[in-house]
Order: C-alpha cells, then structure tokens, then sequence
C-alpha cells in the first residue's frame, strides 16, 4: 500500500538548546537507498520539538515521524 516508511529516535530534550530561536528549522528528509527523491519536510523547531513529544517513549528517547509515502 505504501512506498516506504520511515522513523527517528531522538532524545526528548535534542532540540531544547534552539526553542528560542524564531529562525531555527528542522528539515527530515526521507532517502532510500537509492538516494533523495523530492521528499522533504521542514518543520518549525518548536513544532518539530512538540511532534518528539508525541513520539513513542523507548529508553528515554522517541520514536518520531513514522511516515509512509504513497506514491
């Protein structure tokens, strides 16, 4: 049903140091082995930082952007 999928763990607190930063972004991009195809997300940090929030907890970090692309 779908391409691909992908995930990141990240620490709860990796980006606590930019969440001052009206500037600052977090670009996830999504490359198969093949290479890069087009599909990138740019998120504001404090909306990336609210996404790891919502990640699945495992061993003090996050299970983070589980993303499928359907092609």
């Amino acid at each position: 049903m779908f391409d691909f999928t992908s995930w990141r763990f990240f620490k709860e607190d990796e980006f606590a140091g930019h969440l001052g930063q009206e500037d600052f972004f977090v670009a996830y991009i999504l490359a198969r082995d093949i290479g890069y195809r087009g599909d990138i997300f740019i998120f504001p940090v404090r909306a990336f930082v609210d996404i790891i929030r919502c990640g699945i907890p495992s061993k003090g970090q996050r299970k983070v952007l589980y993303l499928s692309i359907a092609r």
